[in-house]
């Protein structure tokens, strides 16, 4: 994580008293290696976190709070969350609103089930749209657009890219989640941002930073997609809040890709 991202995560979670609240408890991340997991490291916490190699031993483990991300059902740690006392946090998608059923859909609405049905110290949190560093790859808008522009070619989208989007940075995603493991109550949280941008004006944004050019593309087996934006009635209760704003996360995104290369 770059050290501009641990900083920001950092004060904000002493302003809202998280850091207080959690300092020596013992809290298991698990999925930790991934996009999300990185902007979990947290030095001045006790945070473990794991990748799938470490998945069956944090079984055993003893954990205060368990913060389950990995793509794996969650009923081995309510198992263990159940044993140890533990507060469990299920990190769960937007998807589940899609009535398309697509297979992430179905995935988390029955990994959501599962927590509801269980008798463990629960919260909920469905995460929308991202952008920084690492953010879901393949077929996803903005790592597509970055990517094509990066080499040269126009930026392509579908059908004018009407479909509305909202992006929440990364360091701003992180807070929302530690905010919302601590202070939420045992019920869904939404975590997204408010600023609705269509997928055209991004593809835009991106083509102007690289001076590449938009093309649009109608195509007859492309379907329109439809706009994919939280609901923030209970995160706007906790005070949560967009911090980065969207064209600072993009242009911070897009750094990161230009070092990668």
């Amino acid at each position: 994580m770059q050290t501009d991202d641990l900083n920001h995560i950092t004060s904000k979670l002493a302003e809202f008293g998280v850091l207080h609240k959690l300092a020596g408890a013992r809290i298991l991340v698990t999925g930790g290696t991934g996009f999300l997991g990185r902007y979990m490291e947290m030095p001045a916490l006790n945070v473990t976190r794991i990748g799938s190699d470490g998945y069956h031993d944090a079984l055993d483990g003893d954990w205060d709070y368990i913060i389950h991300m990995a793509p794996f059902p969650p009923d081995g740690m309510l198992a263990t969350a159940h044993r140890c006392g533990a507060r469990f946090m299920l990190v769960s998608s937007g998807a589940v609103y899609d009535y398309a059923l697509t297979n992430l859909s179905e995935e988390k609405t029955q990994y959501e089930f599962a927590v509801r049905r269980s008798t463990v110290d629960s919260v909920i949190a469905r995460v929308f749209t991202v952008a920084g560093y690492g953010a879901p790859r393949r077929r996803f808008a903005l790592d597509t657009f970055i990517r094509q522009a990066m080499t040269g070619q126009d930026v392509t989208v579908y059908h004018g890219g009407q479909s509305v989007r909202s992006y929440l940075y990364g360091a701003d995603l992180a807070i929302w989640l530690w905010v919302i493991l601590a202070e939420g109550d045992n019920d869904y949280y939404d975590v997204g941002s408010w600023s609705a941008v269509t997928i055209g004006d991004v593809a835009h944004k991106i083509a102007d930073r690289y001076d590449v050019g938009v093309w649009s593309v109608n195509a007859n087996n492309c379907d329109p997609r439809p706009n994919y934006l939280p609901q923030l009635v209970n995160s706007l209760e906790l005070g949560l809040r967009e911090w980065v704003p969207f064209d600072m996360a993009l242009d911070r995104t897009i750094r990161e890709y230009d070092n990668e290369n």
